[in-house]
Formats: structure tokens, sequence, C-alpha cells
């Protein structure tokens, strides 16, 4: 019997080990005095190929444009812009390209989109995350505007239900809010401020319970005193702005008409209020 072990003949030829054919690690024997480096420490473990695909990247860059980082005394804003702008920061802000898609009806503030592309180029960003941040910060916008809608047409159901079990029926609850809405016409001074307070308060059930019981009393008074003149809801409203407009006896027909009359724009805010008390803001037609 030999002493030679040599290859088991009833083995299984795939299953014995060729010599050379071991995948070889990085390991600290093979490291040497290598073994600290801290170079080579990420590749502890690893193939030989892992080094051989690390060092081909390695020289890929070795012809790249080199970028400094400035540091110590070259840690200055000078410096700092070269660096931006080598990396890719546009020459100006208005070289950023922000889009907003903002759903329609969205108020865009463009103010504040150019002082957005002031700050972005000052502080170096990239084209890519000055859009980034952008659309995060629109996006934020957005879903507070849509969850400002959500609370205010809540709002408005709960004040609708609340008026409606206070008076009974649609019916009255319709005349309420159209004799609020018809004293704010009235009485809410220009436009731009009945305007400002329907947007603020036009689902504040508070206030509609106070304008709709304003205008209850004034028409009752009225009927009690057999005022016959007296017409907030304004069914009388076409034939009085077109004699303003178009009867030179009446006492309003020149401020209306006369730019420079004293009383020029409160005619012409109370033709306004007139014309959309029935027609909303359809012109009253003064021909006939």
């Amino acid at each position: 019997m030999s002493d030679d072990p040599g290859i088991d003949p009833g083995a299984n030829p795939g299953s014995q080990p060729e010599p050379g054919n071991q995948p070889l690690t990085i390991n600290a024997e093979l490291l040497g005095e290598f073994k600290d480096d801290p170079v080579f420490k990420p590749f502890e473990g690893k193939g030989l190929g892992d080094v051989f695909k690390s060092y081909k990247h390695a020289q890929t860059l070795v012809g790249a444009e080199k970028i400094p980082i400035p540091a110590g005394k070259l840690n200055t804003p000078e410096n700092w812009n070269y660096v931006m702008d080598k990396l890719g920061r546009p020459k100006s802000a208005d070289g950023y390209k922000l889009e907003a898609n903002l759903p329609e009806g969205f108020p865009k503030d463009e103010k504040l989109t150019e002082g957005f592309k002031q700050v972005a180029h000052y502080l170096g960003l990239l084209p890519w995350q000055a859009e980034g941040l952008y659309k995060f910060y629109n996006d934020a916008q957005v879903e507070a505007f849509k969850e400002i809608e959500a609370q205010m047409s809540s709002q408005a159901e709960k004040t609708e239900a609340a008026l409606m079990a206070e008076l009974g029926t649609k019916q009255k609850y319709d005349d309420f809010v159209r004799g609020a809405d018809a004293a704010l016409q009235r009485f809410g001074g220009s436009p731009e401020d009945i305007a400002a307070f329907s947007e603020k308060f036009g689902n504040d059930p508070i206030a509609v319970k106070i304008l709709g019981n304003v205008a209850k009393a004034m028409m009752e008074d009225a009927a009690v005193r057999g005022d016959k003149n007296f017409d907030l809801f304004g069914e009388d409203a076409a034939s009085k702005a077109k004699d303003i407009m178009s009867n030179p006896e009446n006492a309003l027909y020149k401020a209306y008409h006369d730019n420079a009359h004293p009383q020029h724009q409160h005619v012409v805010d109370e033709v306004y209020r007139l014309m959309t008390a029935v027609h909303g803001n359809k012109p009253v037609n003064i021909a006939g």
C-alpha cells in the first residue's frame, strides 16, 4: 500500500478542489505589511476582482479635472464661488428654470420665485437641487391650500346645517342667507371690501346670522313704516341703475359721468351694487 494519499478513485471528480481554482480573497496574510493600511480596509474579505475594479475606476479619474476644496486660508467666499461654478451652478440666478406645476386657480407668487432663485444662486445650488427644493415647497403649499379649502367647505356645511336646524325649512334658510348677502352688498362698502369680508367671514355662522338678522329687522321695520322705497334685495335695481346712468334729471347722473366730480366713485360703486344685486356681474341693459 502506498503512503501517497493521491486522489480517491471512488470520489466524485467534481467534488475535488483543483489547485489554483480557489477564489483569492483579501486578508491580513495577503496584505502583509499593508494589513493595517486604511486604504485596503474596505477590501478585507472581498475577492481580488474588487481590487481590480477599484483600481480601474481610480485610473479613469487620474486625467479628469480636479476641483480643490477650499480649506484653511483658502476658505473664502471667492474660492467657494469658483467651486460652485465648476460644479455647474448657473452663471446667474436667471439660469434656474423653475416650474411650479400649480393646479388651476392656485395663485403663483412671482416675487417669491425670483427671491428663491437669488437665494439658490447665493447658496451655490445646482439646477437639479434648486428644482427639487422648489417643487417640494410648491407641493407643500398646494397641500396646505387643499386642506384649507376642505376646512372651509366643512365649515360651510356646518353653518348651513346649524341655520337649517334653527330656521326649520330650506326656504327660510335660503331667504335668510339671501338677506344676509343683500345686507352685505348694501352696506359692505366698496366691491373690494365686500370681497375681502366674504373671503374671511363668508362661512362664519356668527357673521351670517348677524347680517341675516340685520336684513330681517330692516325689512320688517320698513314694512311697518310702509316705506315702499326701501328695497334691500334690489328687485328695482335695474331701473334705479338705468336712471342714474341715462337720466340727466337724476341728481346722481352728473357725478356718475364726470370723473372729476367729488362723488364720482361713490356713485359708480352704487351703480355697481345695484347691477350686481340682481344680475351678478352681468351689466344692466340701459337701452330698455
